[in-house]
């Protein structure tokens, strides 16, 4: 789905569970214990997700089209 992501087992290849909204374009991201920050490119901001709640965390944090994420 568009402006989401979602989580992989790394064994089979296989989404696990539901998506989670991360902006209007999702581009990288990178996990740091219970959060993933996300490049939103289309949304031109860095967001946080907790991968328990899959729900979007912290401030949105306006950039001009990020497209890495390195915490």
């Amino acid at each position: 789905t568009h402006g989401s992501v979602v989580r992989i087992n790394p064994r089979t290849g296989e989404a696990i569970g539901r998506p989670m909204k991360a902006g209007k374009g999702p581009v990288a991201l990178t996990r740091v214990g219970g959060r993933v920050w996300v490049a939103d490119y289309d949304g031109q901001a860095v967001l946080q997700l907790d991968v328990r709640t899959g729900r979007r965390v912290g401030p949105r944090i306006p950039m001009a089209s990020p497209s890495a994420v390195a915490v």
